[in-house]
């Protein structure tokens, strides 16, 4: 049988054995964390290439290796040398990008994950889902483009 009173142990205590501690998880600031609870909740991130040249609609990206909470996104069209985006996204789905528009030169602020137009013709992503793997884009097409995006998103946890 295990002592099983509250006590109060002073001074400096080394332990031939790792300790073992309940399986529950901390749930106070001076509470004690097992090795798989920090493992599970420490900062953790991935970054993962795509490209997308479609119609529009969903697109799976995966490969982060865990579920996000929050993205990052660098995104550029491949024939249109001043169409860039920069996106952020957390697990509320509230996302938001900074993009330059084309040639013009036009820079702004949108509610897309990604904006990619420049002409009148380009597309914009919206974060669909964050998923155990990585999330889901959805893409819509503006004009006619028959180029590529090419992007980068850095997964947080």
């Amino acid at each position: 049988p295990g002592l099983n009173i509250a006590q109060t142990i002073s001074g400096v205590q080394t332990f031939g054995d790792i300790p073992l501690l309940p399986a529950s998880d901390p749930t106070t600031d001076n509470q004690a964390a097992r090795k798989l609870y920090v493992d599970n909740h420490a900062l953790k991130s991935t970054v993962v290439l795509g490209t997308y040249n479609g119609a529009g609609g969903s697109q799976a990206v995966t490969g982060a290796g865990f579920t996000p909470s929050a993205v990052i996104v660098f995104a550029v069209r491949d024939s249109v040398t001043e169409c860039m985006s920069w996106g952020f996204a957390d697990d509320g789905l509230t996302e938001y990008c900074l993009y330059v528009q084309g040639n013009a030169g036009t820079t702004a602020i949108s509610a897309n994950l990604i904006d990619c137009i420049a002409g009148g013709a380009g597309w914009s992503a919206v974060l669909a889902t964050l998923d155990s793997d990585g999330c889901t884009l959805t893409w819509t097409k503006s004009g006619g483009p028959g180029d590529n995006i090419d992007y980068i998103i850095q997964f947080l946890r």
